[in-house]
Formats: structure tokens, C-alpha cells, sequence
């Protein structure tokens, strides 16, 4: 009797400690990248500079902090740049971001890029 009472108890605690942790690591990281939208993305590629211009608009009810990553890739998919920014976004915050990357290369002429972007609790 006293053991099945203490494995109610400890199942008590832990299925809830432990759906807890899955929907933080899981579920919240989705849910907080679909409070940021990323708009009018302008990529421009000259000789000597690479930049992509964007739009970053919070539409939560809390301040979130921002991470958004931007990484060049040559002709054959590897990176040959890499341009990180953070931002803290209030609500109806709209931030515009400059990325950039001076290629110093000059047979290097084509590039692409991929961009993508986090979102974390401010915890301040």
C-alpha cells in the first residue's frame, strides 16, 4: 500500500515536471518564432559588399529578445560568411536590420544566403 501511494506521488510530480520541460524545449520555441515576422527582405550583392536589408516586427504582448542569422554560401553550399544580430523587441516594436559582408575575394562574384531567426523570453 505505502509503495503504490509513493509511485502515485512521484507520478504526480513528475508527468507534469516532465511535459513541462518537453513543451519548453519543444513547444515554446515554435510558439515564440511565430511572435516575430521578418519582412522586405532586399538582398543586394555587389562587387565588394554583400547585404540583406529587412524588416523585424514583434506583435507579442511582452519584450522578446531576437536572434537573426544570416549565413553566405558559395556556388557549392558552403559557408563562407556568417553575420549574427540580436535585438529586444518590445510589443508593436518594428526594427529595421542592415546585414552585411565585405567580400574580399574579388573571383568570388555570385553568393546566396540563408537567414534565420530565434526568439527567447527577455528575462530582464
Amino acid at each position: 500500500m505505502q509503495r503504490r501511494v509513493l509511485v502515485m506521488v512521484l507520478c504526480a510530480f513528475f508527468i507534469p515536471y516532465a511535459f513541462g520541460q518537453l513543451d519548453q524545449a519543444f513547444v515554446m520555441p515554435e510558439r515564440l518564432k511565430k511572435l516575430v515576422s521578418l519582412f522586405g527582405i532586399e538582398p543586394t550583392i555587389t562587387e565588394g559588399l554583400w547585404r540583406v536589408r529587412l524588416g523585424v516586427a514583434h506583435q507579442g504582448v511582452e519584450a522578446h529578445d531576437v536572434v537573426l542569422t544570416l549565413i553566405w554560401l558559395d556556388e557549392l553550399d558552403k559557408e563562407i560568411g556568417r553575420n549574427e544580430r540580436q535585438l529586444t523587441l518590445g510589443p508593436g516594436d518594428t526594427s529595421y536590420v542592415s546585414l552585411s559582408y565585405i567580400n574580399k575575394s574579388q573571383d568570388r562574384q555570385t553568393a546566396t544566403y540563408t537567414l534565420d531567426h530565434q526568439v527567447t523570453t527577455n528575462r530582464n
